[in-house]
């Protein structure tokens, strides 16, 4: 698994009969699925847009509905934090889910038109707003059958979602299909395929990263390399080290054992070896010799710009240093260190 769509199940706000137990709960789901989009190293899809196409956006996370909870029910909930992150999720097109199917089938050369037959458990479809019934089942006929066909996307994609009557772990998708061969002759197939179900976070695959990070810098290396070859194949990463206070810093603030912290950093180092940082939501930024406008900071011996980003930004707000190194093949990495929001811009 490293794919996972968040069903529409978990964003559509309750209906206005709904009262406060049903509210308060599915905030509660909404808030720890949006706290793993935020976090978590796996590729998050949406379908905001199938949504969008049938109902209004009240219908989904929106600040007007989540105040009017708040004060009618007193809810202790960062409503700034959840439309920001809930937002930030769906307006990225690179997160639609069918439009990153589209791109993987034309990559591959082929072409997919598919069509739902059956879908088990049914309740996974017609418990959603009748509206999107239709248009859901395509979009996971779509999945189906480029799954059928070996779509890397497909092959690794898991669902999020909200518990279901039946106790089943997987969704059954079947139905029928155009293909086009390799030599351009279009033919029908039946296909049936399954989905692993996720109805709750702790049920995905964890990064072993604690264990990795007690191997030291080859355990530790290893993690970057494989975050690499997963969610960016095509590039090839750019050498790294690590500075003289890299994992001083780590033991320094005891995150040896911080999953979360760990795996965000595994996961923006293999980003930035890629030469993939710019693309994600981490607030990059160089660091400068004084406020800005100052120049930006370079270190006189080898030319190296110094940045920084954001690994979480919640509670202590995690940070990363590090410098980039120029020379004619892409330049070197070096992971300066790990520091809090509001420690001191400190690189060596």
């Amino acid at each position: 698994m490293k794919a996972i769509l968040v069903d529409p199940i978990i964003l559509l706000v309750p209906p206005p009969s709904a009262g406060e137990q049903e509210i308060t709960q599915w905030i509660s789901h909404l808030q720890r699925w949006l706290r793993e989009v935020d976090t978590s190293p796996f590729q998050w899809y949406h379908c905001a847009a199938l949504i969008l196409k049938h109902l209004p956006y009240t219908h989904l996370p929106n600040l007007q509905t989540l105040r009017l909870w708040q004060r009618r029910y007193h809810l202790d909930i960062d409503i700034h934090a959840i439309i920001h992150v809930f937002t930030t999720f769906s307006l990225q097109d690179s997160r639609s889910l069918k439009e990153a199917l589209e791109r993987e089938i034309l990559a591959a050369g082929s072409l997919i038109e598919a069509t739902c037959n059956n879908i088990v458990p049914s309740q996974a479809i017609t418990r959603e707003p009748t509206p999107l019934q239709g248009d859901l089942a395509g979009l996971l006929a779509l999945a189906a059958a480029s799954k059928s066909k070996q779509i890397p996307l497909a092959c690794t994609l898991a669902i999020a979602t909200a518990m279901l009557p039946s106790p089943t772990k997987t969704l059954e998708v079947f139905g029928e299909a155009s293909f086009l061969s390799p030599r351009e002759e279009l033919y029908e197939q039946r296909f049936g395929e399954a989905f692993p179900l996720l109805f709750t976070p702790e049920e995905m695959e964890p990064l072993p990263i604690i264990a990795l990070w007690k191997l030291g810098e080859t355990g530790v290396r290893q993690a970057i390399a494989a975050q690499g070859s997963k969610y960016w194949s095509e590039r090839t990463l750019l050498s790294f080290t690590f500075g003289p206070h890299f994992f001083a810093s780590i033991q320094q603030h005891r995150l040896e054992t911080n999953r979360i912290v760990l795996t965000k950093f595994i996961y923006f180092a293999a980003a930035i070896a890629a030469n993939a940082i710019k693309d994600l939501n981490c607030h990059l930024h160089p660091l400068y010799e004084a406020d800005p406008p100052s120049p930006p900071r370079i270190r006189k011996r080898d030319g190296a710009k110094a940045w920084r980003l954001e690994l979480v930004p919640k509670g202590a707000g995690w940070r990363l240093h590090y410098w980039h190194i120029p020379s004619p093949n892409g330049g070197t990495i070096e992971f300066d260190r790990i520091l809090k929001k509001h420690d001191s811009e400190e690189i060596e």
